[in-house]
């Protein structure tokens, strides 16, 4: 994971994925989020195992996270 990205918000990663389920409906980018943030695989790899460029994937998947980080706090 993302340099203790579920330790450092106080939430276990069942409950991330139950927020990110509910809160984005894209799958592509669920399964970006998920790669990157929850199994801490690197932007790069993550790209390409979605044939994506790492910029793409990484202001996805930042974007998804100021998202669940915005629900989690309101």
């Amino acid at each position: 994971m993302k340099r203790g990205f579920i330790e450092k918000h106080s939430l276990s990663r069942s409950e991330w994925e139950q927020i990110l389920y509910q809160r984005i409906s894209n799958e592509r980018d669920r399964d970006i989020f998920e790669r990157s943030h929850l199994d801490g695989v690197p932007y790069e790899q993550v790209a390409a195992e979605f044939d994506m460029c790492v910029r793409r994937v990484k202001a996805i998947a930042q974007a998804i996270e100021k998202e669940l980080l915005h629900h989690i706090v309101h």
